[in-house]
């Protein structure tokens, strides 16, 4: 349980965005638009970031099922930073539940 926990905090949006400045991650260029993001603990993401605009889009990484892909959407800015207010979840090959906060 405590690995799931740590695996949660470490694909957290707000720790993702800010991982070029935790000295225990790991942040490459791995393929346009993509960023490959691991820390000391093994956990590791792809992050989906729009070239143009330098924003992120959404994530792939394995989890406990499979493959699975985040989409981040409607991004609205909160207190200076991109927030997604849209967030579609699943495993990459099949539909995706969708959350939204107000």
């Amino acid at each position: 349980m405590l690995k799931q926990a740590q695996e949660k905090i470490f694909r957290s949006y707000f720790h993702l965005v800010t991982s070029d400045r935790d000295p225990d991650r790991t942040v490459n260029y791995a393929d346009k638009a993509f960023l490959q993001i691991s820390d000391k603990s093994g956990n590791s993401l792809r992050l989906i970031v729009d070239e143009s605009t330098a924003l992120p889009l959404g994530m792939s990484y394995n989890g406990p099922q499979g493959p699975m892909e985040e989409d981040w959407s409607d991004l609205r800015d909160v207190d200076g930073m991109k927030v997604p207010f849209k967030i579609t979840c699943g495993k990459e090959t099949e539909n995706r539940g969708n959350h939204s906060q107000k």
